[in-house]
């Protein structure tokens, strides 16, 4: 896998298996890095004490497994976790583009949600944080965790907002509580109830002329819809552009976490789109 060593979620991440993918996926790097429209993202740091990360990129083994994300407040030595949801990756969005959050995501056999804080609250002292609310990405796969990303900050996307349709917790309101100084306790087992945040994407690139959600909105699982693009927008595909071709998610009440990604993909099927 090679990766920018900053930025957002799964942004010019790719998989390659051969060297010439290799080479082809740093050179793409390179030039989209260069000329990345958000400078705050790939601040350029004195080479003499910090990597570039316009100029330099990770190198990862891929791991084969199930991928969660996780917020968690770290506090006199101990951590605990707030949330924990599993992630369905898509085909055909961008390597790593995440499709669905199921929340709460329950750990597979092997992995306790205290085995799993004793992870995290080594990994939170690896990079020296001492008192913080922050984020994991990790993938397990025959019980081990491998970490993705552990930031000192909240998980983002819908997540905020599923977590209050799920059991009521305001993550964000538990945020500004925390910076003031408050304790944040994780709320009771018994207020969850399972829903999942559904991301809708364009099919395909152009300018839409319709956003048809009637079919959408009358299936029952539907709770909750939001769209952030309308008509008129101009849908560029990855890896020109990872944030257009997003056009807004939806909170749902699942048949069965069994086959997660084919009832994700049906509904979000039911989303339709035409281009001029």
């Amino acid at each position: 896998m090679l990766k920018p060593i900053t930025g957002i979620g799964s942004e010019l991440d790719f998989l390659c298996e051969t060297e010439r993918e290799c080479l082809a996926a740093y050179q793409l790097l390179r030039e989209r890095l260069k000329d990345h429209p958000d400078v705050r993202l790939y601040e350029t740091f004195d080479p003499s004490t910090r990597c570039d990360p316009r100029a330099v990129v990770a190198i990862e083994s891929y791991v084969e497994g199930t991928e969660y994300s996780c917020d968690f407040v770290l506090e006199q030595g101990r951590v605990s976790i707030l949330r924990i949801a599993r992630k369905v990756a898509v085909e055909g969005h961008g390597f790593g583009t995440i499709l669905a959050y199921l929340l709460p995501g329950e750990l597979p056999d092997g992995l306790s949600v205290d085995t799993l804080a004793s992870h995290l609250l080594a990994a939170s002292r690896a990079l020296g944080l001492e008192r913080t609310l922050a984020m994991a990405d990790l993938i397990v796969a025959a019980g081990e965790v491998y970490f993705l990303e552990v930031s000192p900050r909240l998980g983002g996307d819908c997540l905020p907002e599923l977590v209050k349709a799920s059991c009521g917790f305001d993550m964000l309101g538990a945020a500004l509580d925390f910076a003031e100084g408050k304790s944040v306790e994780p709320p009771p087992l018994v207020a969850w109830k399972q829903f999942v945040g559904l991301r809708l994407f364009a099919s395909c690139q152009g300018e839409i002329k319709r956003i048809d959600t009637g079919e959408l909105l009358a299936d029952q699982r539907v709770l909750r819809l939001e769209l952030k693009r309308q008509a008129g927008h101009k849908v560029v595909l990855p890896p020109s552009d990872y944030g257009s071709h997003l056009l807004g998610h939806l909170f749902f009440k699942p048949h069965s976490v069994l086959d997660l990604e084919t009832e994700c993909l049906e509904l979000a099927g039911r989303l339709r789109v035409e281009y001029a």
